[in-house]
């Protein structure tokens, strides 16, 4: 496969995104053995050292482990716990905390107005 002109990321980035996303997307499914080095080296037209790298970012990711002899599967196939993604799963639950409050201070408020409507008007004792 050729990298697009305009995709600037290093080569090894590239092999790395992709079997990322065949990971993530099920296409390698976990226990699934990951293509060789030298079957990268080939699909990719790389280096060997480049298909290697790749493969060490995603065993850093914690995708992949490697069984000497063996070859390279995937361990796992949902993101790995980092800040940004425990950031994004805390914002995604203060926007469901948030929506919930918005509800129920709109049924508050239209209870509110419901019970002002059927209640007589109160006299202060004021003449």
């Amino acid at each position: 496969m050729r990298r697009e002109p305009t995709d600037h990321r290093p080569d090894y980035m590239i092999i790395a995104d992709d079997l990322r996303a065949k990971i993530t997307s099920g296409e390698l499914a976990v226990g699934d053995e990951i293509p060789s080095h030298a079957a990268l080296r080939n699909t990719w037209e790389s280096t060997l050292p480049t298909a290697q790298k790749a493969v060490d970012v995603l065993k850093a990711e914690g995708y992949v482990a490697a069984i000497r002899g063996r070859g390279t599967y995937v361990i796992r196939n949902d993101p790995p716990a980092t800040p940004a993604n425990e950031f994004a799963q805390m914002l995604t639950l203060v926007h469901q905390r948030l929506d919930s409050l918005e509800e129920t201070v709109r049924k508050l408020a239209e209870l509110n107005a419901a019970t002002r409507r059927a209640s007589p008007p109160r006299r202060t004792g004021r003449a």
